[in-house]
């Protein structure tokens, strides 16, 4: 069953593959090509078909006709900043002061004006470093992690 399938099919496509034949007026005539080089070339009608050459403006393609559009686009970089600088002011512990007795230690502390400067370091947008100096003899290294929160 198969086989008488693939047959049937085959001689479908080798049928429609045959040439048309040309109209009555044609039958039996042949063109006659003369090249460049001297040579003639003869053919019958029933070999070729002739078709004339199309105009260069006929011949534009269907995708000529389609309009462009440019769109702009403005595409912004993130800017953050690179350093920053800050400067701090408070009141805290200044200093202490310790007194040795013979049976017991007192520690006395000591609130007065602290100031302190930060400078930060951000790697890119998301953290960086800190570092922190005080009056009061503190120095403190941070990292800094920027989740997002506006």
């Amino acid at each position: 069953m198969r086989i008488l399938l693939l047959a049937a099919f085959i001689s479908g496509i080798s049928l429609g593959a045959e040439a048309e034949d040309p109209p009555d007026y044609l039958k039996g005539a042949t063109y006659t090509v003369n090249l460049s080089n001297g040579k003639k070339f003869e053919t019958t009608a029933r070999e070729f078909k002739l078709v004339p050459r199309v105009k260069h403006e006929k011949a534009k393609s269907p995708m000529a006709k389609i309009q462009t559009k440019v769109i702009e686009k403005t595409v912004r970089k993130l800017v953050y900043n690179k350093y920053q600088i800050a400067l701090l002011a408070g009141s805290g512990p200044s200093r202490l002061r310790l007194r040795d007795g013979e049976d017991e230690a007192q520690v006395e502390s000591y609130k007065d004006l602290v100031i302190g400067l930060a400078v930060g370091l951000n790697i890119d947008k998301d953290w960086g470093f800190q570092g922190l100096i005080l009056t009061n003899e503190t120095v403190m290294v941070g990292v800094n992690f920027n989740l997002g929160f506006r």
